[in-house]
């Protein structure tokens, strides 16, 4: 009589390369209990022309090239328990770079097969294809989201996902993720409202995602404030953190003089009773793995 929801940012499934050749099995042991699996940083590209891995001309602290063909793996993996769907953002290899034209970049949903439920996707920021400009004075990349609308054991969910931007000044607030976010809010809500049966009206949500913000940004609140919660969302965050102490939500292939080791944020209806939340830091990626159980 619960639902869990799981949230990853895969770092492109960069460590599959050579540090964590285990990385698709430790996807396929947590799908095993996850009803909704959400992904970031994912590539698809059917262009044999195209090796698996390639290493963008600016790699970040990334020690090793982005798996290229990740979605093709990942229904390779998954298509027996989940139904894989993709919504790209841009065609290259991430934010900065374009150089593969036939490569897809955006993120993931693997819902259990067998769960009723109706999936939207949606660019909630800038347009396809853009990359980020930020270095000659114009926005950040396009972000995709999804949407879903969900029942099991006769209880109605919504659970949306998307991948806040990157930003040069960190993890900040900025008119553009003030946009982003809100945009991604009124997405779930048109998604909720247009159901013509009207059943999802009262639907428990959880928002989640790699947002690229800290418990001091203010866009963090747009999204706890929104309508799409009954009431204030609770930020699971700060709920399970330690008092006085911020969640990390970082491993240690992040690097350890960067200053924040927040990013990936979990927000739920207030109704919602959460039978548990995990951050798992054994993740193969710079980010954890987060996983949420709602009854």
């Amino acid at each position: 009589m619960s639902l869990t929801v799981k949230h990853f940012n895969t770092w492109a499934a960069s460590l599959a390369y050579e540090h964590r050749p285990d990385y698709f099995n430790y996807l396929r042991e947590h799908a095993d209990d996850a009803d909704v699996l959400h992904l970031s940083e994912v590539h698809s590209c059917t262009d044999d022309t195209v090796p698996e891995f390639v290493m963008p001309e600016d790699k970040g602290h990334r020690i090793d090239p982005l798996h290229v063909k990740q979605l093709q793996r990942l229904q390779q993996v998954l298509s027996d328990t989940h139904d894989v769907h993709f919504v790209a953002q841009l065609r290259g290899l991430h934010d900065l770079d374009d150089s593969q034209q036939s490569v897809l970049y955006g993120n993931v949903t693997c819902v259990r097969k067998g769960l009723m439920y109706d999936i939207k996707e949606a660019v909630v920021f800038g347009n396809f294809g853009d990359l980020n400009t930020e270095h000659a004075g114009g926005t950040p990349a396009a972000k995709s989201a999804h949407s879903i609308l969900l029942i099991k054991d006769g209880k109605c969910y919504q659970s949306g996902h998307t991948h806040g931007h990157w930003h040069r000044n960190g993890k900040v607030d900025t008119p553009h993720r003030f946009m982003q976010f809100t945009r991604f809010m009124e997405f779930l809500d048109n998604h909720r409202t247009a159901d013509p049966t009207g059943m999802f009206a009262d639907a428990l949500v959880i928002a989640g995602g790699d947002f690229n913000l800290t418990s001091e940004c203010e866009a963090l609140e747009v999204m706890r404030q929104a309508s799409s919660f009954v009431g204030d969302g609770v930020i699971l965050n700060h709920e399970f953190a330690e008092p006085g102490q911020t969640l990390e939500t970082r491993t240690g292939w992040y690097p350890k003089e960067k200053p924040h080791r927040e990013a990936n944020f979990v927000i739920v209806d207030p109704r919602a009773y959460v039978e548990y939340f995990s951050v798992d830091d054994s993740a193969p990626s710079d980010h954890c793995m987060i996983t949420t159980v709602l009854s």
